[in-house]
């Protein structure tokens, strides 16, 4: 029997792959309930989950509903042809859906997703099952979509370069009455060492700290800061890729005459307890002409500022970092 021109057997072929896919999703949605992150096989995906303002459990939760609703069109669609219709359109708006997220990761995250691809083969197979008509129709809409994607520029145009400041990217900020330095912390919610340079600001009086981190932030992590609305992570980001650095946490230090780029959560930490936490006439000052520092002050070439960082203090921005 024939339905609508679509074999039986082919359209149990495609309930099954969706099922399939369904719960490959469900056994992903188990990996970040457990683990905290979802199972990838390369860096991609942690590069596009950064970039998606959507949670990761309620993305997955709509790509297994989404195979469900395709497996019980096209069972039921054996039955009753109306539900082939259903299914067809089904078919059609999954490859629309991963078009946009297939090119988003080609010419703006430039960053594959291997899960991503295949979740998109699964939807592509969907298709091809459905016949040859349907196939056409569904690289039609994807044609057009990666066409739209490689002629649109997604490069930062002159006219916003004037709003990319570290300003832009602070997510929350501690202010003290008279601050005596302004501190710009890049640094990220899942990174151990960045969590415990958030733990020694506690009780800091005599700096003004920004708080920048890589990407959207749960406001609790920070209490009693003042917290900024509408801030852009990419651009700390950003900054950092300009600077050729590719780990966190990082500490910017603004002064009238001078910046002072320090990474790796140790010396953080003592340049903080340096020049925060003592009183006023305590603080260390910058380091004048001619004056020889120690090998592992801040001010020193081998230190910080010379943006070194010991082996381990650090979390790079694209891969798990394990705590210590």
């Amino acid at each position: 029997m024939k339905t609508n021109k679509i074999p039986e057997r082919r359209l149990r072929l495609a309930a099954w792959t969706a099922l399939s896919f369904s719960a490959l999703i469900l056994l992903q949605i188990s990996a970040i309930m457990f683990k905290g992150e979802p199972f990838c096989l390369n860096t991609g995906c942690k590069v596009v989950e950064d970039l998606v303002e959507l949670n990761p459990m309620l993305f997955n939760l709509l790509g297994a509903a989404f195979f469900a609703a395709c497996a019980a069109a096209a069972l039921l669609a054996l039955r009753h042809r109306a539900f082939l219709h259903i299914f067809l359109l089904l078919c059609t708006a999954g490859v629309a859906a991963e078009g946009i997220l297939i090119g988003y990761q080609a010419f703006v995250a430039r960053a594959i997703c291997s899960y991503c691809l295949a979740v998109f083969g699964a939807i592509v197979l969907l298709n091809i099952l459905s016949g040859a008509r349907q196939l056409m129709s569904a690289l039609a809409v994807l044609a057009i979509e990666l066409a739209l994607f490689s002629l649109l520029n997604f490069n930062v145009s002159t006219a916003n370069i004037q709003h990319l400041t570290l300003d832009r990217g602070t997510a929350a900020i501690t202010r003290c009455q008279a601050p005596a330095r302004t501190m710009y912390l890049i640094f990220s919610e899942d990174c151990p060492h960045c969590k415990k340079v958030l733990s020694a600001l506690s009780g800091c009086s005599m700096c003004e700290f920004h708080f920048n981190p890589v990407k959207k932030i749960n406001p609790d992590l920070l209490p009693g800061t003042i917290l900024q609305k509408d801030y852009v992570p990419e651009i700390n980001r950003l900054a950092l890729r300009i600077l050729g650095i590719d780990v966190i946490p990082v500490l910017i230090v603004r002064q009238p005459d001078v910046y002072l780029l320090i990474k790796g959560d140790r010396k953080i930490i003592k340049y903080i307890r340096n020049h925060c936490f003592a009183a006023p006439e305590e603080a260390a000052p910058l380091a004048p002409a001619g004056y020889k520092v120690p090998a592992d002050d801040p001010f020193s070439p081998e230190g910080s500022l010379g943006l070194a960082g010991d082996e381990g203090e650090a979390c790079s921005i694209e891969e798990e970092c394990a705590a210590e």
